[in-house]
């Protein structure tokens, strides 16, 4: 009988496999053996997908990791980014805008709406350079040109 090696979706986010496989390379996937007849092409266990997955989470993670901008670390997880175009649109509309700005350290920042806008333009710069880097990886691990989780990591780092 001709078989064929498929991720048991099963097992995902069950004891041993995490939900966010990708997240924790050194875990292998799980996986079981059924009859090759069977198999739809979305259950194959691909090296590629396993590298794209990979790549998307990498993406992820550095674009919510947040970064370091005049000396405060400001976050950019969704929510923060929220905040940070709101404030930006106050700040448009009145150059005397101030606001008192936490910091994801837990400072407090007294900002102006030059600061804002900077800040805006900041986090907008760190968002394209994060999906432009995803872009370049994506199209490498297609062709072969990426075979390994740790050229992902050199390119997000």
């Amino acid at each position: 009988m001709n078989t064929v090696t498929v991720l048991d979706q099963s097992r995902v986010g069950k004891k041993g496999f995490p939900m966010h496989s990708a997240a924790f390379p050194e875990i292998a996937l799980p996986t079981k053996e059924i009859p090759a007849s069977e198999a739809t092409p979305e259950q194959a266990v691909d090296p590629k997908q396993a590298l794209m997955l990979y790549a998307a989470d990498k993406r992820w993670q550095k674009e919510t990791g947040g970064f370091e901008f005049n000396g405060l670390h400001i976050a950019t997880d969704d929510r923060s980014k929220i905040m940070i175009a709101g404030a930006r649109e106050a700040a448009k509309g009145n150059p005397d805008f101030t606001t008192p700005w936490a910091t994801s350290t837990g400072e407090i920042a007294l900002l102006d709406a030059a600061k804002i806008i900077a800040i805006s333009d900041a986090v907008g710069a760190h968002v394209n350079n994060v999906f432009g880097i995803y872009a370049q990886v994506l199209p490498l691990i297609l062709d072969g040109t990426i075979t390994d989780q740790t050229h992902i990591d050199t390119a997000f780092a």
